[in-house]
């Protein structure tokens, strides 16, 4: 059991990692194509880790119809 838990953080870490690097990568101007391929990842999880990661904008207005 302490060997799967061991697996576990190793697992996580290296995912935390490859996130940290999709963003990074992101705000230098790399495309998804681009960071799929130096991350070896698919290219869905580049993009999963790119929209999760950027503010999702309001859509309500704050101001009330006239």
């Amino acid at each position: 059991m302490h060997s799967q838990s061991k697996n576990k953080n190793i697992i996580d870490k290296n995912i935390e990692q490859r996130r940290a690097a999709t963003l990074e990568l992101s705000t230098r101007g790399k495309s998804p194509s681009e960071m799929s391929k130096l991350l070896s990842c698919n290219s869905c999880t580049v993009y999963r880790v790119t929209v999760r990661s950027t503010p999702k904008a309001s859509t309500r207005s704050s101001s009330k119809p006239k």
